[in-house]
């Protein structure tokens, strides 16, 4: 009896792991999470755009805003990314939760140059975006601070405690 309570408590526990495996929730490490965004914009800026992509979808999955708002620009020019206007203005649209007034405007510039039904594919997508890699889906808290060594303003994000869902970024519609 005491080895089929055993048997029924593993293979239980084998079924909890291997079904959180499968969902993609993950458990993140904040500063590693905040070394690759940097990281990331670097490769970016210094257009190494292969490697730039590697990190920046990774920390734009997680919520990180700054890692959202170069992954939209990724999409929009095709850098490394098959060019895709919708899915850089959903990208641009999440990061903009966050209200930097400099990339408030680029949205709006950007969307009043696109078509009626490019800008309905683009609030489609985006609203998809904040439910998997928003603020609240990621459970993100971002003020903006001036950056080290700069009169630059930009937002800085923690990441709350708690479970948060890993979801891989798109590569095309």
């Amino acid at each position: 009896m005491h080895n089929v309570r055993k048997l029924i408590v593993s293979a239980w526990l084998i079924a909890v792991l291997a079904g959180c495996q499968s969902t993609g929730i993950e458990h993140v490490n904040q500063k590693g999470m905040f070394i690759n965004e940097r990281l990331g914009i670097k490769k970016y800026l210094a257009g190494e755009y292969q490697e730039a992509f590697q990190l920046l979808s990774e920390t734009a999955s997680w919520g990180l805003k700054e890692s959202q708002y170069f992954l939209a620009f990724m999409f929009m020019k095709g850098q490394y990314v098959q060019q895709s206007q919708v899915l850089g203005m959903a990208w641009l649209g999440v990061a903009n939760e966050v209200g930097k007034e400099d990339w408030q405007h680029q949205y709006n510039s950007f969307y009043q140059a696109a078509s009626p039904e490019i800008r309905a594919r683009i609030d489609a997508k985006q609203q998809e975006y904040i439910g998997k890699y928003g603020l609240k889906a990621q459970r993100m808290t971002c003020s903006e601070q001036i950056q080290a060594y700069s009169i630059k303003r930009v937002p800085r994000c923690s990441k709350s405690a708690g479970v948060t869902t890993l979801y891989p970024v798109e590569l095309s519609e």
